[in-house]
């Protein structure tokens, strides 16, 4: 047996009665529920997908070439002095 098996508590838990609609209250929210979803609309579109994504993609393009800038300026162009000089 699991530690879970022997729970005092979810015993209890498992004996409680178990609440149940009856027949005129189940039709009601049936009724309900069928009204509330006949005279749904769809939400307007605020941003589309489209536009989203390309907004990330554009956005990760310039972090990539700045981040590549930076690097390009920390490490910069490995030049060794000349020894004639």
């Amino acid at each position: 047996m699991t530690p879970i098996d022997d729970d005092p508590l979810l015993d209890k838990l498992r004996t409680l009665p178990r609440p149940k609609l009856d027949a005129p209250r189940r039709a009601a929210t049936l009724r309900a529920a069928e009204k509330a979803l006949a005279t749904r609309t769809p939400p307007p579109r605020r941003w589309p997908e489209l536009a989203l994504a390309s907004v990330l993609v554009a956005s990760a393009m310039l972090y990539a070439v700045q981040s590549m800038g930076q690097i390009g300026r920390i490490y910069g162009p490995n030049v060794v002095a000349s020894a004639d000089r």
